[in-house]
């Protein structure tokens, strides 16, 4: 989907779509922002 042209001051249907669906459906997603943060959180405390 990265080769769609892009229409000067239209955003992207992937990020249309991101604004309009709850969090919980990216959950697929590897890690969300907030698991990133408390995994690197975890990591500095640990050291």
């Amino acid at each position: 989907m990265q080769n769609q042209p892009q229409i000067p001051g239209h955003v992207s249907a992937d990020e249309f779509n991101r604004m309009l669906l709850p969090p919980e459906s990216f959950a697929a997603k590897p890690e969300s922002l907030t698991e990133q943060l408390f995994i690197e959180r975890s990591l500095e405390e640990n050291e």
